[in-house]
């Protein structure tokens, strides 16, 4: 290549990175307007302590799926990503079919034993006895097996597979269902709205895997599967903890902070991390369109070109979040007023939580790296000590300060896993992120 092609070249990498981000970050933007029209209407119809419940049942129904998946969405990832490599049509099969199999049987599992033990051992008149904590049990498989064909389609480069029925499809079905509920003048609580969640997720899951199966053999074919579940199944756990923390931190904190505060004040920082989660998207958006690349290079051992995708994905996703959190200084007070008057006093804690988003931002794509370079490992060793800080934090800030203790909690927590991911990646990648 001539050194007058090389900045062509640069020019036009970047630009399909900024486009096919931004592909991904509108469908996370767009579905994130429904759920955000979604918690209006609950908060409105609902009120905040009914919300609080709502938003701690479905946290455990997201929580347990994610749990069911066992790590193989973002394992897929990797594993498709060789396949595709290497030609490997049988293994990318044996791949899925092996994981499909094992998410089904853990995910049913999941749901029986949570079901039973809610039956029998939940405390007479506790919040788990309320229908809305059965309902999102049985929506657990439905969502661990939707979770699972995203990341297939994800690994495939095939990104409105991946992502239209997750961050789109899902949630307009689920709120076209509360509103059919309040319009037919019926009253809406947690276990209604859980159980139209329940409908969505059935629907939408069910659509999926029928098109996605057609899909995926028009690329894989019909090659014999090969197996190499062991190797699976050990790459995959690690990954998990790294899922947990990285996509779903905000039910863990939900469910952590549950404990602590009754359920209109769980709405509040419900609603407050819900809002700070929407700079995430776009940081997950510009992760999921150069996982592909990343794993390919990581694979042939181009650690320039590494670099220099690294470098972009940095800057990126940085000023990025700089730029969303000023909107949310500017009207931060008036988004939170479109749930409610109640929901006001949380814009202390909705800045908060958006500066820990931008501390995760500063990190660049760190977990990517690790967990892609065969050193997941270590993530779950990183993750694992960073729920249980954030769990400790959590215990000694909430009650003496309340939800704006969570929130700082969630910073700090923040600040410490992301330092650490980024000095993993320095020491055994040699790269170095940067937004410079």
């Amino acid at each position: 290549m001539t050194d007058d092609a090389k900045p062509a070249q640069d020019r036009r990498e970047l630009s399909q990175l900024i486009g096919g981000s931004a592909f991904i970050f509108g469908c996370r933007v767009f579905g994130a307007g429904l759920t955000f029209l979604a918690q209006v209407l609950l908060a409105r119809w609902m009120g905040a302590s009914e919300l609080g419940v709502y938003a701690l049942a479905f946290s455990w129904c997201i929580l347990l799926a994610t749990l069911s998946t066992g790590g193989f969405r973002l394992a897929a990832i990797r594993f498709v990503g060789e396949g595709l490599v290497r030609d490997g049509s049988g293994y990318i099969r044996g791949f899925m079919r092996r994981s499909r199999q094992l998410v089904l049987i853990v995910s049913v599992a999941v749901a029986v034993i949570g079901i039973t033990s809610l039956t029998f051992l939940a405390p007479a008149g506790s919040i788990a006895e309320r229908p809305a904590f059965i309902i999102a049990l049985l929506a657990v498989p439905w969502f661990a097996i939707l979770n699972l064909y995203a990341g297939f389609a994800n690994a495939l480069s095939s990104f409105a597979l991946s992502f239209l029925p997750t961050n789109i499809f899902r949630p307009l079905l689920f709120l076209t269902g509360i509103v059919i509920v309040w319009l037919a003048g019926q009253l809406l609580d947690a276990g209604i709205a859980i159980a139209a969640q329940w409908v969505a997720l059935a629907v939408v899951a069910g659509v999926t895997v029928a098109y996605s199966q057609m899909s995926f053999r028009k690329v894989i074919g019909d090659a014999a599967p090969m197996y190499e579940t062991r190797l699976w199944i050990r790459t995959a756990l690690p990954l998990l903890i790294a899922a947990l923390y990285s996509g779903y931190f905000p039910e863990l904190m939900v469910i952590m902070v549950g404990f602590f505060v009754p359920s209109d004040e769980l709405a509040v920082f419900h609603v407050c991390i819900r809002v700070a989660m929407l700079i995430s998207f776009g940081l997950y958006a510009v992760d999921s369109f150069t996982a592909p690349q990343i794993t390919m290079l990581l694979t042939t051992g181009d650690r320039a070109e590494l670099q220099k995708i690294v470098n972009r994905t940095t800057r990126l996703k940085f000023w990025g979040a700089v730029a969303a959190i000023l909107i949310l200084a500017v009207a931060g007070r008036r988004i939170l007023g479109i749930f409610g008057d109640e929901f006001i006093a949380g814009y202390p804690v909705l800045i908060v939580l958006a500066t820990a988003q931008l501390a995760q931002a500063a990190g660049g794509t760190v977990t990517r790296l690790i967990s892609m370079s065969g050193h997941q490992d270590k993530t779950l060793y990183i993750f694992g000590v960073a729920t249980l800080v954030a769990f400790g934090l959590v215990a000694v800030l909430v009650p003496r300060y309340g939800v704006i203790g969570a929130a700082i909690a969630v910073l700090i927590d923040t600040v410490l896993w992301v330092a650490w991911m980024r000095s993993l990646v320095i020491r055994h990648l040699s790269i170095r992120p940067t937004i410079m």
